[in-house]
């Protein structure tokens, strides 16, 4: 039933580094592509503070069980334009009816930029 619903297509990158003469370099590996999913808007934070008005939009993604996700991964939204690229920021598998069986990944998100 939940395959239905995941109407999107995501690539799912883990930040890492790579060391090269002693210097560490930020890079990402891909490590899904074309992974399906839905990925849905929860609402938007706006605070004052020192550094002026700061905002940041929270979304929730849904992902078939078994998923390769980690916090801090990065998940691109691929069939839009202009692409929005996603933080994991927790997930956490949903089990339906059978407690032992994951049915699929609940997946908090933070829009970080357009891609």
């Amino acid at each position: 039933m939940i395959d239905t619903l995941l109407i999107h297509t995501a690539t799912v990158q883990r930040p890492g580094h790579t060391v090269s003469g002693g210097k560490k370099t930020p890079s990402e590996t891909t490590v899904g592509t074309g992974v399906r999913c839905l990925l849905q808007p929860v609402g938007t934070t706006v605070a004052g503070g020192p550094m002026g008005i700061l905002s940041s939009d929270s979304w929730v993604g849904f992902f078939p069980a078994g998923t390769d996700l980690q916090v801090r991964d990065e998940v691109l939204w691929t069939d839009r334009t202009p692409n929005l690229v996603f933080t994991v920021e927790g997930l956490e598998p949903y089990h339906e009816h059978d407690p032992s069986a994951d049915h699929h990944l609940q997946v908090a998100l933070k829009r970080k930029r357009a891609g």
